[in-house]
């Protein structure tokens, strides 16, 4: 992987970190279910799909899919608790 594309990855994964955060911080629950959280992985995952469409049609640089598709949507629909 080039610096160009680590930087790309970088970006958007940071970014896609930061959506998922503020998105995450608003207490949405309807009975057990956290809202937010699944509010989020339907759009990522949307997102994903629209791109990875758009990416074969007017066919794209790799260097995209690794920005929005890996960085971006990888962090924005990824979550990690720890647990005390």
């Amino acid at each position: 992987m080039k610096g160009i594309e680590f930087a790309l990855l970088a970006l958007g994964a940071v970014a896609g970190a930061f959506v998922r955060f503020k998105l995450a911080e608003s207490p949405l629950v309807l009975g057990t279910l956290p809202l937010n959280i699944l509010i989020i992985n339907v759009v990522g995952s949307f997102v994903l799909g629209i791109f990875s469409i758009l990416a074969l049609v007017w066919n794209l640089d790799s260097r995209y899919s690794l920005f929005l598709a890996v960085g971006f949507c990888g962090s924005l629909t990824t979550h990690v608790i720890i647990c005390a």
